[in-house]
């Protein structure tokens, strides 16, 4: 409906805008003092910080008879032995991935794993990983009666340098790598010549824990 009177029309157009003008002036206003007050709230606290556990304490059904993995032949010891040691390789879903080893190469005639180990690896005595180590761990475990099946293809093993290892076996040995990711688990010389039978006791790994009485 349009007003026939202009001075009324020119008033309410007058004063509707300065009532718009002052709600947005208000509104401005507002704005600024709920912004200000939230800046000036205090920062929610940090959460409190999360203690680091460093022991774990393993309930075993039945007692373990030695922390030697390679003169044992219970399986809930593997539980265990998972924790004190480390392999070259694990096996997990249908494939290999590094542990000890970064990477291997098998020659073509299927004879021969040449094996690079992880540099600044250390065992539980303070002891650089070392191939030499390695080459223990394989000599040694060719005299245990308890993993004849894992060595009797195995020919002969060989420091290359300190960070290389081969491996050469009497024929193709498809498990090999398997073997190498389940029963080899990686002993360190000194303390093997040291302790003797009574690494049975006292194991010495490179594995993220250590035995404790």
């Amino acid at each position: 409906m349009e007003s026939r009177d202009p001075v009324w029309s020119q008033r309410l157009v007058s004063e509707g805008g300065a009532n718009l003008k002052k709600t947005v002036f208000l509104f401005l206003v507002a704005a600024i003092l709920a912004s200000t007050i939230i800046g000036c709230s205090p920062a929610p606290a940090a959460p409190p910080p999360v203690a680091v556990k460093d022991t774990v304490v393993q309930e075993l059904k039945s007692d373990i008879s030695t922390f030697d993995p390679q003169y044992n032949v219970a399986t809930i010891s593997a539980v265990v032995f998972g924790n004190i040691y480390e392999p070259m390789v694990y096996y997990e879903d249908g494939k290999f991935e590094p542990c000890l080893a970064t990477k291997w190469e098998v020659s073509t005639d299927g004879l021969t794993y040449t094996f690079t180990l992880k540099q600044g690896v250390k065992f539980h005595n303070g002891e650089t990983l070392k191939a030499d180590d390695v080459v223990y761990t394989i000599e040694r475990a060719k005299k245990s009666p308890y993993m004849l099946q894992q060595t009797e293809d195995i020919d002969s093993v060989t420091a290359v340098n300190d960070t290389t290892v081969q491996v050469k076996m009497k024929r193709q040995f498809l498990p090999f790598l398997i073997n190498m990711s389940n029963d080899f688990m990686i002993l360190n010389r000194k303390a093997g010549e040291q302790y003797g039978e009574d690494l049975k006791s006292k194991p010495v790994g490179t594995g993220p824990y250590t035995l404790k009485d």
